[in-house]
């Protein structure tokens, strides 16, 4: 009997009536219909389709600025990636020197002295040490290499944290999560409530005061938190403005640099029990993220110094990626503006970028 007999044969197993249903709950609009529609439109774009009145579309939903085409790669973070990849490459006389030592550093802890080699699941030591200095430096107070988490992209981190959170309530069914409690802010980034709601978590809305810059009010928190504590057990907060997201969650695709392909994050865990931190090594220890998503956070955290043969372009190359955001955010600003019966606030997020 052929293949397709045997498919044709059969009913299938597994159908979305008998689907988990918290998968069928999830709402992920950067895939939503939107997104669907766009992609639709696109391919009818590329088959030669003239029933629109644009050629092009401009896919601003996943804050993918590579993929624009309008924003190039940082030289410092692809020289460095390029050396850790291939380290003869670093032997051609325009390989700037400060690179190649950070390099060579970084690959003297890989094992084998290769960037393919497992990591430590919590991430690369070295790199986990970058990023607690790099934190010093930014905030002005000491960070804890052992409280740094190195991530496939901070959505898996997210995800990660989140999960601790559940049900804490061992007797109960794992339908019935009622009982667990998330503060979300309105508007925010979909993977929150997506990911709740696969979860089965009890999501809360609080708004954010849009006369205010989109600024946290404590008193809609206490307003949000007075109405549903009677059906959930309160568990954490999400706060994302002003930006997303915002101090424990760092991401290699959301600053600046745009490298949303690399899968590069962290997140740095404080004033957390022990013995939850041993459940956590115990949750991430299945896999290490991705060694080229550590790296390219090694790159971001860790940049060239003024003086160093990498720097003068480096900061001509941000300089240059910052200012081209302003501009763009001040357009946007104005055409939004100008439509009747339409305000934007002030976008503040290229002024903020580090």
């Amino acid at each position: 009997m052929m293949r397709s007999e045997i498919h044709g044969s059969q009913s299938k197993i597994l159908t979305v009536e008998n689907l988990n249903p918290r998968v069928i709950a999830v709402k992920y609009a950067i895939r939503g219909p939107i997104a669907i529609r766009a992609a639709e439109i696109d391919q009818q774009l590329k088959k030669g389709d003239h029933n629109f009145l644009f050629d092009h579309l401009i896919r601003a939903n996943a804050g993918d600025c590579h993929a624009s085409g309008n924003q190039v790669p940082i030289t410092y973070i692809r020289q460095f990636i390029a050396g850790c990849s291939y380290p003869p490459v670093m032997k051609t006389p325009d390989f700037p020197l400060d690179i190649k030592c950070k390099v060579e550093r970084l690959l003297s802890v890989c094992g084998g002295g290769s960037l393919g080699s497992y990591t430590e699941a919590p991430g690369i030591f070295a790199i986990r040490q970058d990023v607690a200095d790099y934190i010093h430096r930014r905030d002005g107070h000491p960070s804890n290499p052992e409280d740094i988490y190195l991530c496939d992209g901070v959505t898996n981190g997210i995800r990660t944290v989140l999960k601790l959170m559940m049900n804490n309530d061992m007797k109960k069914p794992s339908g019935v999560v009622s009982d667990n409690f998330e503060m979300t802010p309105v508007p925010q980034f979909p993977l929150y409530s997506a990911t709740l709601s696969e979860y089965g978590a009890y999501e809360i809305e609080y708004y954010l005061d849009e006369d205010n810059n989109w600024a946290l009010n404590t008193e809609e928190l206490e307003r949000a938190l007075n109405k549903e504590k009677d059906n959930c057990i309160p568990r954490c907060i999400v706060v994302i403005n002003p930006g997303n997201p915002t101090v424990s969650f760092h991401s290699a695709s959301k600053g600046w640099y745009g490298e949303c392909g690399s899968r590069g994050g962290y997140y740095e865990l404080i004033n957390v029990d022990k013995d939850v931190r041993m459940q956590l090594n115990k949750l991430i220890s299945p896999v290490c993220s991705t060694s080229w998503g550590q790296a390219i956070m090694d790159a971001i955290v860790n940049p060239p110094e003024e003086g160093k043969p990498s720097y003068k372009l480096y900061e001509q190359e941000r300089t240059d990626v910052l200012n081209q955001l302003r501009e763009k955010a001040s357009l946007v600003n104005d055409l939004f503006n100008s439509i009747d019966g339409v305000h934007c606030n002030t976008i503040m997020g290229s002024d903020t970028m580090i």
